[in-house]
Order: C-alpha cells, then sequence, then structure tokens
C-alpha cells in the first residue's frame, strides 16, 4: 500500500527546509561565522581614538531595527501580508549570508521589499514605488542591491509562511464550531491575546483567535527568528496558542491524536517554545532612532571600505556592458530579434510561401 504524501512531508523538501531552517546552536554559529567573516576582510583598526568594536549583538540589534522598518513601510504601500513576510525574510536571510559591516541594512532593505513586491506581482513600477516611500533618489542604489541580494538568497525567492496554514485552520475550527464540537472548552486564561470574553457563540471565539493570532504572525514572528527555527505549520499554532491556548490545545490534540505518542510530544515541545518566543517579543526591544543612529555611527567606523560606494560598484557592472542604456538597448534588440525569428518560424511551420505568378 502506498503512503499518501503530507504536507509536512512536501515542506521538507523544499528548499526553505534544507537551506534556511536551524537549531539555536546552528543559527548561532552561522551567524558568528559570517561576523567573524566580515572582520577578517577588514584592515587594520579604524583611524580612532579607542573605537569601540561594531559587535554581533550590534548587527542583530541594527537588522532587528530595520526589519521593523521594512514592516512599517510594507504598511504605509497598503502591501498585502504575505508580501511582507517575504520581503522581512530576504532581509532576515541575507544577512546570514552577509554582516552589515560589508553592506549596511539601510542599503539593502528597500531592495528587499521591491523585490518581493516583483516576486508577487504587485504591478508596482520602481519610480512610484520609491515616490511612495519618499526615496525617489535612490533607484540607482535599490537597482545595484538587486542581484547582489538574490544570490545572498542563494537564488531561492520562494517563502513558505504560516498565513495559508491560519486561514485553513479559521475554515476548520469554524466547522468544528458549527458542529458544536467547541462547546464546554475553558475560557482563554490570563494572558491571552483573544479579545473574546466569553460572549456569544464559539465561531466567534474561533474568529476572535484568528484574528489574534494573524497580528502575531504578521509582526512580532518576523522580529524573531521562529521563521528560522520552526516550520510554518508549528508556527501556526504557536500563534494560536498565544491567541487562545485553550482552543489551540483542542485542536491540536485533535490534529496529533493518530500520531505516536512521542511524535505528538516533540510537535508539542516544538509548538510550546515557538509560543513562549513569540509571547516574549517586547516591542520596547527594537533600537528607536537615537539607538540606530549610534549604533550606525560604529559601524561606519568599522564597516569595509571596498564594499562602501555599492553604486560605484553597479557602475563598474555597467562599464563591463552588463548594466546600463546601452547595455539595455542591447536587450530590447536581442528580444525584438528572437520575437521576429519566432514569428517567422510560425508562419514557415508547414514550409515557405507560395511564390505568386505574375
Amino acid at each position: 500500500m502506498t503512503t499518501p504524501i503530507t504536507e509536512d512531508d512536501l515542506y521538507r523538501t523544499s528548499t526553505q527546509h534544507r537551506l534556511w531552517t536551524f537549531t539555536p546552536t546552528t543559527l548561532a554559529a552561522r551567524r558568528t561565522q559570517t561576523h567573524t567573516a566580515a572582520l577578517a576582510r577588514l584592515p587594520l583598526r579604524p583611524n580612532h581614538s579607542n573605537p569601540q568594536p561594531f559587535t554581533q549583538t550590534d548587527s542583530l540589534a541594527l537588522l532587528r531595527r530595520y526589519t521593523s522598518q521594512l514592516h512599517t513601510t510594507a504598511t504605509h504601500l497598503s502591501l498585502p501580508g504575505p508580501l511582507t513576510a517575504t520581503a522581512c525574510q530576504y532581509l532576515a536571510r541575507f544577512y546570514l549570508t552577509y554582516s552589515p559591516l560589508t553592506y549596511p541594512p539601510r542599503q539593502i532593505y528597500k531592495t528587499c521589499l521591491w523585490l518581493a513586491c516583483k516576486v508577487h506581482g504587485t504591478h508596482l513600477g520602481l519610480n512610484d514605488f520609491l515616490r511612495r516611500i519618499g526615496s525617489e533618489g535612490e533607484k540607482d542604489v535599490v537597482l545595484a542591491a538587486e542581484f547582489l541580494v538574490l544570490g545572498g538568497l542563494g537564488w531561492v525567492v520562494e517563502v513558505k509562511g504560516p498565513g495559508q496554514g491560519l486561514k485553513g485552520w479559521l475554515v476548520e475550527a469554524v466547522g468544528l464550531a458549527e458542529e458544536g464540537e467547541l462547546e464546554g472548552l475553558g475560557m482563554p486564561g490570563e494572558g491571552a491575546r483573544t479579545v473574546w470574553k466569553g460572549e456569544g457563540a464559539a465561531g466567534g471565539r474561533v474568529r476572535a483567535a484568528y484574528a489574534a493570532a494573524k497580528g502575531v504572525l504578521e509582526r512580532p514572528a518576523l522580529l524573531t527568528d521562529v521563521w528560522f527555527l520552526f516550520s510554518p505549520a508549528q508556527m501556526v499554532f504557536a500563534g494560536l496558542m498565544v491567541a487562545d491556548g485553550v482552543l489551540a490545545g483542542f485542536c491540536l490534540e485533535r490534529k496529533l491524536g493518530p500520531l505516536d505518542v512521542e511524535v505528538s510530544e516533540r510537535v508539542l515541545e516544538a509548538v510550546r517554545a515557538c509560543a513562549e518566543m513569540l509571547a516574549g517579543f517586547d516591542e520596547g526591544e527594537v533600537l528607536g532612532r537615537e539607538g540606530r543612529e549610534e549604533v550606525e555611527a560604529r559601524l561606519e567606523m568599522w564597516r569595509d571600505p571596498g564594499t562602501r560606494d555599492l553604486v560605484g560598484r553597479f557602475g563598474a557592472g555597467k562599464a563591463a556592458g552588463g548594466q546600463g542604456e546601452e547595455a539595455e538597448e542591447r536587450r530590447k534588440e536581442m528580444k525584438k530579434e528572437a520575437r521576429e525569428k519566432s514569428r517567422r518560424e510560425g508562419d514557415e511551420l508547414f514550409g515557405p510561401g507560395l511564390a505568386r505568378k505574375g
């Protein structure tokens, strides 16, 4: 008998799972390796008296600050949640490959958002995109970093998130409520993020839990490491645990019922650990303006001088014929030639046309 393939099986074959899933130990080691490699490429100490070093803690704080800025920018543009999540993950993944010492986040985060817009099929031109966020003069910077970001992502642009899974839970849980399966459940408990306080039908409780979990997954989850440590399904139930632990626990037990006890315990342990990270997120830990300026001043003293002029490096690519107006014109000519060739081949599919006589 053939064993059916589950969604979990499919996820474990994905590039996201293979390339961007870690344990806390391996994630910390990857960040240390990236930071150490960036330091090794730097020249001798900067020409300042007793400069304070730019640490790995500074890198993480700056990354969180610009992830928050990216999220705020996407909200300002009224972009959908999955697109915002994709952009934030591009930024987080990029800084597992490169250090802010090499490429500061202020040069990268807008490119991550612009790239996510294209991947999600948002019909927003670059000029309009920059105009709406008040960055009309940064077109060259955004374009200069695009190829770099793609390389830092390992050319993996698909991001699998918890959004669809949470919507699926909503449909299923509403069905349980309509069938009376949720009657008799206890109250959400102290600290639950749901606004439901016991009034109304069970369907209202489900929708309130969904709204609260959606809020948790759309911001706190993006500013913590849960995307690197847990699967989308685990994040779904972790968000629900934060929203309404009693309801989430009931639904999760139904899901885990057919599984082996040991497997169920491992899943529950992972979901609880993820929920603890989400619930423990503190918005006050995100750097404010003064804190960001202080860290960036330190970064400027230490950063790699060879990568300071990102647009200049992009210009070097133009000189080599890889970018710029001339290269763009050549690409247009090549596309035109390809279209004409395709048309001719189509016209002559059954042989050349018959010549007219007289």
